[in-house]
């Protein structure tokens, strides 16, 4: 919290700010959010709100507001400050369930919207662009709401090169967080292009994780000869399942062993698809039959002649079910005792630490929350842009496309407003250009650093486009730095 200043702003007496984390679900019964008023909903297929078996989305809650005690971590805002609504979106991270749909992130964006919260955390990011997403976007932000995002993980480039954009971060009406280290330099995952607008801390940051959810670490079994292997980490997939953890001794009978279709298989490469009735019954009546024949996991496997490499490598599916089911290699299950004992290794933590984009935006959303908190007379733009006035200039002096307007300020932002109110002093430039944003005659907008003037009405056409007699857009000034 000290590299943002976030420590010395004070906390607030009363949660007049509400946060919607559209994401993995949360740990609700985790210590951290004791003190938090939690409410929440979850897409058709994701499962319960309250659980979280990605871990993700408790991880970015615990950055926001992760409560002040004598252990663990402590969020930006503590002790119940703010208010988190969830909206979970993927349940697992195996299988097709592991996916986002972008129908689903679009009904998500209206629940929270109809809903009334303040701030809109996205931590995720996605290489296609939308323009159903966009508008949904566009329409909810000019409703009042301050909609922050992840920047992405795919940095790969310095200037003059640029990084492909990610969304929704790279949308107008969105604030996109990129990542710097504890000595404020940029992180190499942190994408480097024109749409990054702040940055925050995104290395190794811990932060909560459900611990009913144990990640498998080790994975020993038995084999026909009696020996005891270890499967190498490719070998064994966590299955969907809900509250129930897996075993640490795997008891096995034959019943406890079903394979699965190519069909099945294709589920997991082809997001939306749903598995073949026939494999569901099959896994319901595998897991009644291992239940009653005294075992006490389901193993699963693909062991399909046509695609050899499943002998090698194992697959998630998106199978709901609340009995421990684990999918191996096909030639691991060819040689697994199928009366024998098997060991699982998982992880005993509640905290773990986590690294990217993801983590940096709840660093600008908890900021933003604690913020708007104390002086509720402002708006989400005017938070918005008080955020990058007083961020701390890294890089280039002024804007720049590796660390936007610079390292998110807590202290300075509270400060300003405080005492300036809040509004920011006007910039010499205009407000940049935007492609969904429809402008009348005389307008002004800055785009690649020049000024100009709209000759007449126009929509999503840059201003750089000529078409001769009859161009959109006058240059009328420079506007670079």
């Amino acid at each position: 919290m000290t590299l943002t200043k976030s420590d010395l702003v004070p906390e607030p007496e009363n949660s007049v700010i509400e946060v919607c984390i559209i994401d993995s679900g949360i740990a609700g019964e985790h210590n951290e959010f004791s003190k938090t008023t939690l409410d929440g909903t979850h897409s058709s297929y994701a499962g319960f709100w309250y659980n979280d078996g990605v871990g993700h989305g408790t991880a970015v809650a615990g950055v926001i507001s992760a409560n002040k005690n004598e252990q663990g971590i402590v969020g930006v805002v503590q002790n119940g400050a703010v208010d988190l609504f969830i909206q979970k979106l993927s349940l697992s991270s195996d299988g097709a369930n592991r996916e986002i749909r972008r129908s689903d992130l679009i009904q998500s964006i209206e629940i929270c919207a109809s809903r009334g919260v303040n701030i809109i955390n996205l931590s995720m990011a996605d290489h296609l662009y939308s323009n159903a997403l966009r508008g949904v976007i566009d329409r909810v932000t000019s409703k009042g709401i301050l909609i922050i995002a992840a920047a992405g993980n795919n940095g790969s480039t310095r200037k003059p090169g640029i990084d492909s954009p990610r969304y929704p971060a790279a949308y107008r009406s969105v604030m996109s967080v990129g990542a710097v280290d504890q000595n404020k330099l940029q992180m190499g995952f942190s994408p480097v292009n024109p749409s990054l607008e702040i940055t925050a801390p995104g290395g190794q940051i811990l932060s909560a994780i459900d611990s009913n959810y144990k990640k498998i670490n080790d994975f020993y079994y038995q084999t026909n000869d009696g020996v005891f292997k270890q499967a190498n980490s490719s070998r064994i997939t966590k299955v969907n399942i809900g509250k129930s953890p897996m075993p640490y001794e795997v008891r096995l009978t034959p019943e406890c062993f079903q394979s699965l279709s190519s069909d099945t298989l294709s589920t997991n490469f082809v997001s939306g698809l749903s598995m073949p009735v026939e494999d569901v019954a099959k896994l319901d009546a595998a897991t009644k039959a291992c239940i009653e024949s005294g075992g006490n996991a389901l193993v699963t496997y693909f062991s399909i002649p046509e695609f050899p490499f499943t002998e090698d490598i194992s697959f998630g599916y998106p199978y709901r079910t609340e009995f421990p089911t684990i999918s191996v290699a096909g030639k691991l299950a060819k040689e697994m005792d199928r009366e024998g004992k098997s060991y699982i290794l998982t992880n005993q933590y509640e905290y773990k630490y986590h690294t990217g984009t993801s983590f940096s935006a709840p660093y600008v959303t908890g900021i933003a929350a604690k913020i708007w908190s104390h002086f509720p007379q402002c708006n989400s733009e005017q938070i918005r842009s008080v955020l990058t006035f007083t961020a701390e200039d890294l890089g280039e002096h002024g804007r720049d496309d590796e660390f936007g307007y610079g390292l998110i300020n807590a202290k300075s932002a509270y400060d300003y407003i405080r005492d300036n109110g809040c509004d920011i002093p006007e910039s010499v430039c205009p407000k940049a250009w935007y492609d969904n944003y429809a402008y009348n005659k005389g307008d002004l907008v800055t785009f690649e650093g020049q000024t100009y003037m709209a000759n007449f009405w126009s929509k999503n056409t840059p201003p750089t486009t000529s078409s001769g007699q009859y161009d959109a857009w006058k240059l009328v000034g420079d506007c670079s730095k």
